[in-house]
């Protein structure tokens, strides 16, 4: 069994905390080797650019699921805060912790306790590059440590397919409301949100890109 870190948005982790999300669905990225040649042309034609191999054309071949596969685990990076802690660890100056909550525990030591965007009200503002880390805000889950992620994930399958064969039943177990909503209308739904995240990546919607289906249920709150 292998755990790997998953990046969820904010409305997600709430379907999650629901019971609402089951699936998710992330891009598929081939890899692209490259096999080398000897050149045909003469050292001395090429002088001083000569260089003996180069590249041929890149053939994408198929690579495990990068969300692991059945048994293996994902911890869920979310959206998260900290409280200014540099009073209690000045060594920790230099660090970008950002904000987090202190409580005292039995034996007098004080604990680093996140909060969760997701279970917070949403009070307060998302840091930008280049601001101090003491100021109370909301830290992106791409900066969440192993030790601050609250929800492990079990991986029960996986697949892959193309995005535009999503049926109306994937998108409710997307985690997205599909209530009073006809087939069409909730696919339709489900493609604004892909768009949103994944368009300028350049994996849109309209561009029907290779998809990972991971299906998963949730195993326990690991945080604090």
């Amino acid at each position: 069994m292998i755990e790997r870190p998953a990046l969820f948005n904010t409305e997600m982790v709430r379907a999650i905390d629901d019971g609402r999300k089951t699936e998710t669905r992330r891009p598929v990225k081939a890899r692209y080797p490259y096999s080398m040649e000897p050149k045909t042309e003469s050292p001395e034609t090429l002088w001083p650019y000569y260089e003996p191999y180069v590249y041929a054309v890149p053939e994408p071949v198929e690579v495990p699921c990068p969300y692991g596969e059945p048994g293996d685990r994902l911890w869920v990076r979310e959206t998260f805060q900290i409280e200014n802690t540099y009073e209690y660890y000045p060594e920790r100056g230099d660090e970008p912790l950002g904000p987090v909550r202190l409580v005292e525990s039995e034996s007098g030591d004080y604990e680093l306790i996140p909060r969760y965007r997701a279970s917070e009200p949403d009070t307060m503002i998302m840091v930008k590059d280049g601001e101090p880390p003491d100021c109370m805000a909301w830290r992106p889950s791409i900066h969440m440590p192993r030790w601050a992620s609250r929800i492990l994930l079990e991986v029960t399958y996986v697949r892959v397919e193309r995005i535009q064969e999503i049926t109306a039943e994937g998108v409710a177990r997307e985690g997205i409301d599909c209530t009073d909503l006809s087939p069409i209308e909730a696919v339709w739904k489900f493609q604004k949100l892909w768009d949103s995240i994944n368009a300028k990546r350049g994996f849109g919607w309209d561009t029907n890109p290779r998809v990972w289906v991971g299906g998963f249920r949730r195993v326990l709150d690991v945080a604090p």
